[in-house]
């Protein structure tokens, strides 16, 4: 285990082991560096029945139940479609479930993850049975946006945050799993996942095809030709990829060198494009984000061609020595 997760695990111990277990878990923190794996702990935690050394035994039916992925009284609520949301079916599905009798005998624990992809309607829906639960029934929420919840429902909930690591301590973790520095550092850069070259390879390598592309724009290529490099990839994926780099040419303003630390000396190199333009292309990423966001089915590939017009337009006016 990741060892700044061990700090975070034993706030959660002392919860456990206290005169009043809460029922109702927020937890908090980047995913790439191990929030997802907290919450795997504290679900098997909840619902093992021979707990030892703090942790589930692993060979209980519970746990053998839970590696099967395959757990009748574990529910998880998750992110579905190119929108990203938390369907309202799913979440009263889930309400009819907690009402019911547990199979194992442990109760029941309804995870929610990412739980800021929950809609106000959703949230609603939640609220009264995460304040009031069956005798039995936990949940554990994971989110890296605590503030995207209602405050109705956050304030319902023990919130535990994830401990912070140094960069350091995150290097030698991902040199420990067998990544270079180079991969840790572009999947932090574009993701915020360090570890994404180990957990998940394809995401980064198309957050690569991402980067490739705007570089490409950027050194004049065709807008239309880089949205039809991009256009089957998730439009989360590519959004959040093109946040990531345009502010990061902002920072570049002051710190070229950084920029070119965190997506090699090969992608960006300053002069950069004036601020005033990148701020505006950043409200324009964000405001093609709302759509998805909401729900709401968008042409992807019109939508990136925009933005790769605008994000060429920037460069080609950079004054080259």
């Amino acid at each position: 285990m990741r060892p700044w997760i061990e700090s975070t695990w034993q706030h959660i111990q002392h919860d456990l082991e206290g005169p009043r277990v809460p029922h109702a878990w927020c937890l908090t923190g980047a995913w790439g560096l191990g929030l997802a794996t907290v919450s795997d702990r504290l679900v098997a935690r909840l619902l093992c029945p021979d707990v030892r050394e703090q942790s589930a035994c692993g060979r209980c039916q519970s746990c053998r139940f839970l590696m099967q992925g395959a757990h009748p009284d574990r529910l998880k609520l998750t992110a579905e479609g190119a929108a990203g949301r938390i369907r309202i079916d799913a979440v009263r599905d889930a309400i009819a479930l907690v009402y019911s009798t547990s199979t194992l005998g442990q109760g029941r624990v309804i995870e929610v993850t990412p739980a800021d992809a929950l809609n106000t309607e959703a949230s609603n829906a939640l609220l009264k049975v995460v304040e009031e639960p069956p005798v039995g029934t936990r949940f554990v929420f994971s989110t890296h946006l605590p503030g995207a919840l209602l405050p109705t429902l956050r304030s319902r909930m023990r919130r535990i945050d994830l401990s912070l690591a140094s960069w350091d301590a995150v290097c030698a973790e991902g040199v420990r799993i067998g990544l270079s520095e180079a991969q840790v550092s572009r999947g932090q850069w574009l993701l915020q996942e360090p570890f994404v070259g180990h957990d998940d390879p394809s995401r980064l390598a198309e957050a690569e095809v991402v980067l490739k592309t705007l570089q490409s724009v950027a050194t004049g290529a065709d807008p239309q030709w880089g949205a039809n490099q991009i256009k089957g990839l998730s439009p989360i994926l590519v959004l959040t990829v093109m946040v990531r780099i345009v502010e990061s040419c902002l920072h570049g303003q002051a710190d070229s060198a950084g920029c070119a630390r965190r997506f090699g000396p090969e992608a960006f190199q300053a002069p950069f494009p004036e601020a005033s333009g990148l701020f505006q292309l950043l409200d324009r990423i964000h405001a093609q984000r709302m759509p998805t966001a909401r729900g709401i089915a968008h042409m992807a590939l019109p939508g990136f061609g925009s933005l790769l017009a605008v994000w060429s337009h920037l460069w080609s006016k950079v004054q080259r020595p």
